[in-house]
């Protein structure tokens, strides 16, 4: 609706939209998405201010390469069907499921502060930013 009313527009990470929903968590955090293909899309953050820091980049990969060794003090949320998977390999961090996304709020809070940062994005070249380089090819 933006291009069309002429509006300015901000793009926002899904995943980082999703970790706004545990700020002033006292720790890192870690946003996990079903990517199909035994695959998962996560990304971690600082989560313990108003807004979550990027630590990692939003990534595609296996459950296998989800927490690197050490890494004791994170808690992964995802979708709950990705609960015992997840716990199998990681099994020293802390899981909660989160099912549904309030992703919302945390778009217009991220979009609010690009936006007021002088960061809009130009709808009319813009395009999504896909993880996986095989989408949409045959």
């Amino acid at each position: 609706y933006a291009f069309a009313l002429s509006l300015p527009a901000a793009g926002v990470s899904t995943l980082m939209a999703a970790a706004t929903a545990y700020r002033n968590y006292p720790g890192k955090v870690c946003a996990v998405i079903d990517a199909r293909r035994e695959e998962i899309y996560s990304a971690t953050f600082d989560c313990s201010s108003e807004l979550p820091r990027r630590i990692s980049p939003d990534k595609v990969g296996g459950l296998d390469k989800l927490v690197a060794p050490g890494e004791d003090d994170l808690l992964i949320f995802g979708p709950a069907a990705l609960k015992e998977r997840i716990r199998e390999l990681n099994g020293r961090c802390e899981y909660v499921i989160n099912d549904d996304y309030n992703l919302a709020e945390g778009v217009v809070r991220l979009a609010e502060i690009d936006l007021s940062s002088g960061r809009q994005l130009d709808i009319s070249t813009a395009v999504p930013s896909y993880l996986r380089q095989d989408f949409g090819q045959a």
